[in-house]
C-alpha cells in the first residue's frame, strides 16, 4: 500500500522541505518517490536536492502526463541512504486553472500501520488537554485533564501509561506547550513518520531549547524503559527529553516538523526567599548526577553559606534537602504549596544549629548507602505518581477498584505487552524491509543470485577449455616419495598442486600452475594459509564455499556427487568422468581424480603423476570416518599434519576404481596417464622413470649439479 509521507503546501516555509537526513536518522524507510498529482489544468514542479556535503542540484522535474490529461507523474524510486540533507520543491509554472498535489510517497512496508498518536497539551492556566487517537485517523475532541497542582506532563503520562487512560489506544504521545502546538498538516507528517519510526527513537521540535516551549514525541513503550518524568521537571519538554536521551540517545528533530517557539507558561507562582526553580533544580541534580554527587555538592554549598554568614540561604538549602529526604509525598506537597520562608534558627547558636542539621542529614544519607539512589529515584516512580494522581476511589480504566500498587502493576504489564507487540511488529517490518531491499538490488531470488554467482565461474571455466591443447602436464601428489628438489625440475611445465603442497614453498621457487583443495578438513585446518597463497590459479569445487572460502582469486567448479559419499561403490554410475568443467566435475574420492578431469578439459594429451605413493600408515584412533593424527608419516613434509589433527579415511579400493575409470576415459580420447612417482604401490597406470622424463640440469662440464 502506498503511504503519503508529506504533502507540499506550495510555500517556501522551512517546514515544507522533505528532510532526508531526519527520515534516515529516525526511521526504517529505505526508499521513496515523489508524485505530482494533477487534478485540473497543468503545472510543473522542480525538485532541488540540498545535500549536507555538496552544492544543491536539481534532482528531478515533474510535469503533466504525456497525454495532457489529468493524472500523476512520478520520479523513479529513490534510495533514502543515497541522499542526505533535504529536498525543496519549486513551482516552475502552472496554468490559471491548475489544481494539483505534490506528495512524497513510499510503498515500503510500515513498522506500524496505526501509530496511535495522542496529544497532551500543557495549558497556560494549568491542567492538560488530551486528544486521544481516533479510530478512523480523525482525532476526537480534546478533553481536559485536571492534574494536581505543581505537576505537568508527568500526570498526563501517568494517566495514559498507568491510570484511567490505559485503554485510550495511545501508543505514541506528543507533549506540546499551548503556544507551540503542531497544526493539522504537521501532525499528518508526524503520523507518517511514526509509521516508520524505529524502536527507541523519540522526536523533538527543531531548535527546542529550555524555556521556549515546543514539543517532543515518544512511545509509551520507551516511557516504560526510561521512567516517568521527575516531579518538578515535567512542565518543560526539554527536561523530559533529557531524561529520555540518557537511555535512548538524543532526539531526532525533523525540519518538516518545525513549530514556532513561544514563551513557556509560568511553571509555579513566584516564591519570595525560595526561588521558583530551587526544588526542581535539586531534583534535576539528583536525576542527572545521582545521590552521592548531590550529597557532596549540598554539603559544600551549605558549608560555604555558613562560612559567609548567609544563614538564611543555608537554612533554605537544608529545608529543601529535608523535603527531598522526606519522600515523594513531601516533594509533591512542596511543589504544590504556597511560598514559605525557610526555618530560620535564632540566636548566637544559629550557625552551630545549622551545622548540626547538616551533619544529621549527611549521617542519614551515609547510613542509607547505596540504597539512597534507589530510594530517591523512587520519587519519579509509578507508585509516587499514583499516590499523587489517582482519585480517592482508586478507580482504574477497567472499572475495577484497585490499590495504587496494583494499578501500577497492571500498567507495567500492559506496557510490557505493548512493547513486546511493537517489537514483534518492528522485527517483521525489518524482515520485510530486508527482503524488499534484496529485491531492489536484484538479490531477492536465491536461484537467480546463485545463477549470477555461477555465471562468471562458468564463463571463466569455459575460457580454460583447450587452453593447453597438446601439452604435457604434471599432477603433484603429496606422498612421502615426493622430493622437494624434484619440483624445481618442473619449471616450465603445466603443473597441478593441492592441499598442503605450500609447505614446500620455503625450499623451492616452483609454484604449481593450478592449485586445488577438495577436502573441507584441509581447508578448515589451513584456511588462512590457503587464502594467502599467490602465484597459482586456484580451482576449487563449489561446495568449498560452504566452509567459508569465498576468495575472489578462486574459480569454483560445480561438484557432481555420487549417490553416497560414505558408500560410493553402491552407485552403479560411480565414478563419472567430466570433460567439461563448466558443467561440473565428478567426485572420485581424491583431489587427483578431479585434477585429471581439469587437465582433460584444458586439452592436455599427456598426464604425469608424481608423489602418488598410494599407501597409508593409519593411526589407531578413529572417529567415524575420520582419523586422529598421531604423528604418522604419510606425506612429503614432517609437519604435514599436527598430532591430533583430523583427516578423512582414505579408501584405496575406491581410489583404484576411480583411477581405472580415469585411465579408460583418457585412453578413449588418446590421452596417456603415466605414474612417475619415485615410490608407488599404484599399478593402475603405466610406470615411467621421473629422471628420464625430467632429467636434472647439467653444468658447463656436463656434470649434474
Amino acid at each position: 500500500m502506498m503511504q503519503t509521507l508529506q504533502i507540499w503546501d506550495r510555500t517556501d516555509r522551512p517546514d515544507q522541505v522533505f528532510d532526508l537526513s531526519g527520515w534516515q536518522a529516525a526511521t526504517a524507510l529505505y526508499d521513496f518517490g515523489v508524485e505530482l498529482r494533477l487534478h485540473r489544468g497543468s503545472a510543473r514542479v522542480r525538485l532541488h536536492h540540498h545535500p549536507l556535503d555538496g552544492p544543491a542540484r536539481v534532482l528531478a522535474e515533474l510535469g503533466p502526463p504525456e497525454d495532457g490529461q489529468p493524472g500523476s507523474t512520478y520520479t523513479p524510486p529513490l534510495r533514502l541512504e543515497d541522499h542526505s540533507g533535504h529536498i525543496r520543491p519549486e513551482l516552475v509554472e502552472q496554468s490559471a486553472d491548475a489544481e494539483f498535489d505534490l506528495r512524497f510517497i513510499s510503498g515500503a512496508p510500515t513498522v506500524r500501520p496505526h501509530p496511535g498518536l495522542g496529544l497532551l497539551t500543557l495549558l497556560p492556566e494549568g491542567g492538560l488537554a488530551l486528544c486521544p487517537p481516533g479510530a478512523d485517523g480523525n482525532a476526537p475532541p480534546a478533553v481536559r485533564l485536571e492534574v494536581p497542582r505543581g505537576t505537568g506532563f508527568g500526570a498526563g503520562l501517568w494517566h495514559l501509561a498507568f491510570g484511567p487512560g490505559l485503554d485510550a489506544g495511545v501508543e505514541h504521545v506528543c507533549l506540546q506547550t499551548a503556544g507551540a502546538a503542531l497544526g493539522p498538516a504537521a501532525l499528518d507528517r508526524m503520523q507518517a513518520m511514526l509509521r516508520y519510526l524505529r524502536p527507541g527513537v523519540h522526536l523533538a521540535a527543531p531548535g527546542l531549547t529550555r524555556g521556549t516551549g515546543g514539543w517532543i514525541c515518544l512511545s509509551l513503550a520507551d516511557l516504560a524503559r526510561c521512567g516517568l518524568p521527575w516531579p518538578g521537571l515535567d512542565r518543560d519538554p526539554v527536561l523530559i527529553s533529557e531524561q529520555l536521551a540518557a537511555v535512548l540517545g538524543p532526539p531526532i528533530a525533523p525540519a518538516s516538523l518545525l513549530a514556532a517557539p513561544s514563551p513557556m507558561p509560568d511553571p509555579a507562582p513566584p516564591r519570595s526567599e525560595w526561588p521558583a526553580d530551587a526544588l526542581p533544580g535539586l531534583l534535576r541534580q539528583l536525576r542527572d548526577r545521582g545521590a552521592a554527587a548531590l550529597a557532596a555538592s549540598h554539603a559544600a554549598a551549605v558549608t560555604a553559606d555558613l562560612q559567609a554568614g548567609a544563614t538564611d540561604r543555608a537554612a533554605g538549602r537544608l529545608d529543601r534537602m529535608e523535603t527531598l529526604l522526606g519522600g515523594a509525598e513531601r516533594v509533591f506537597d512542596a511543589l504544590a504549596a504556597s511560598p514559605s520562608s525557610p526555618t530560620r534558627p535564632q540566636g548566637p547558636l544559629a550557625s552551630w544549629r545549622l551545622r548540626r542539621r547538616l551533619q544529621d542529614q549527611m549521617a542519614r544519607m551515609t547510613a542509607a548507602g547505596q540504597g539512597l539512589d534507589a530510594a530517591l529515584c523512587g520519587l519519579a516512580g509509578p507508585l509516587a505518581w499514583a499516590g499523587r494522581c489517582q482519585d480517592g476511589a482508586g478507580q482504574s480504566g477497567t472499572g475495577v477498584n484497585l490499590p495504587a500498587a496494583d494499578r501500577v502493576l497492571l500498567g507495567l504489564q500492559r506496557q510490557a505487552a505493548l512493547a513486546a507487540a511493537r517489537m514483534a511488529q518492528a522485527l517483521a517490518a525489518e524482515a520485510d524491509a530486508r527482503e524488499r531491499a534484496l529485491h531492489i538490488r536484484g538479490l531477492g531470488n536465491p536461484d537467480g543470485v546463485r545463477a549470477d554467482l555461477e555465471r562468471p565461474n562458468r564463463l571463466a571455466l569455459s575460457a580454460l577449455r583447450n587452453v593447453h591443447a597438446g601439452r604435457r602436464c604434471v599432477i603433484v601428489g603429496n606422498g612421502p616419495s615426493l622430493r622437494i628438489a624434484d619440483l624445481d625440475r618442473l619449471r616450465g611445465e603445466i603443473t597441478f598442486g593441492s592441499n598442503k603442497i605450500f609447505l614446500a614453498y620455503d625450499q623451492t621457487g616452483w609454484r604449481p600452475t593450478y592449485y586445488s583443495v577438495e577436502d573441507h578438513l584441509v581447508l578448515r585446518n589451513c584456511q588462512a594459509e590457503i587464502a594467502a597463497l599467490q602465484g597459482s590459479f586456484k580451482i576449487f569445487p563449489a561446495q568449498i564455499r560452504d566452509f567459508g572460502h569465498h576468495a575472489a582469486d578462486t574459480l569454483f567448479v560445480p561438484l557432481l556427487p555420487p549417490l553416497s559419499f560414505a558408500q560410493p561403490l553402491s552407485d552403479p554410475d560411480f565414478p563419472g568422468f567430466s570433460t567439461d568443467l563448466a558443467h561440473g566435475i565428478r567426485w572420485g574420492s581424491t583431489v587427483v581424480y578431479s585434477q585429471i578431469q581439469m587437465a582433460v578439459h584444458m586439452g592436455c594429451t599427456e598426464i604425469v603423476l608424481i608423489g602418488l605413493d598410494h599407501r597409508y600408515d593409519l593411526p589407531d584412533r578413529k572417529l567415524g570416518r575420520v582419523y586422529v593424527d598421531a604423528g604418522e608419516r604419510n606425506h612429503f613434509h614432517p609437519d604435514y599434519r599436527q598430532p591430533g589433527e583430523l583427516w578423512h579415511q582414505p579408501n584405496l579400493d575406491v581410489l583404484e576404481v576411480s583411477y581405472t575409470r580415469a585411465r579408460e576415459a583418457c585412453a578413449a580420447r588418446g590421452i596417456a596417464i603415466r605414474n612417475a612417482s619415485r615410490d608407488s604401490a599404484l599399478t593402475v597406470f603405466d610406470r615411467v622413470d621421473f629422471d628420464t622424463l625430467f632429467p636434472p640440469a647439467r653444468t658447463a662440464d656436463g656434470a649434474a649439479p
